[in-house]
């Protein structure tokens, strides 16, 4: 908290996963969404309290875990500005996973730096994936 009043949002961007969250003024959303994005957003929310109720907390973590490794990759090139989902720290040449998370469907599944996964559970995942594609 920057100890301003100002309400922030906790924004998940479309082709990112839920590790990467996060709180963005209504200002910053309209830059990113559009004005009749967030208006529909709002409309649909607008008697819902703001803040996340421990169920939507808890769900929000259970979305960050990863359920399996699908498909690995070198990354070809940078990103640039017109890839938001691509990570600022993805370089060319960088391995990457694609990773279904839990209680997500195969839709939902994003690419993830190999140096972003690195929980336990994470390289167990990686490993799990690594030992069922060996030649």
């Amino acid at each position: 908290e920057d100890g301003s009043d100002e309400v922030k949002l906790l924004v998940k961007m479309k082709g990112e996963s839920y590790r990467a969250l996060r709180w963005m003024t209504e200002a910053e959303v309209l830059v990113v969404a559009g004005k009749g994005y967030f208006n529909r957003w709002r409309t649909n929310n607008i008697a819902r309290p703001y803040g996340l109720s421990a169920m939507e907390r808890g769900t929000h973590e259970l979305y960050q875990q990863v359920d399996r490794i699908v498909a690995v990759r070198m990354r070809t090139r940078s990103p640039t500005s017109a890839s938001p989902s691509s990570s600022p720290s993805s370089v060319a040449g960088e391995r990457q996973y694609l990773v279904k998370w839990h209680m997500r469907g195969y839709k939902d599944s994003t690419w993830e730096n190999a140096t972003a996964l690195t929980s336990h559970k994470d390289r167990r995942a990686i490993q799990r994936f690594e030992e069922a594609n060996a030649s």
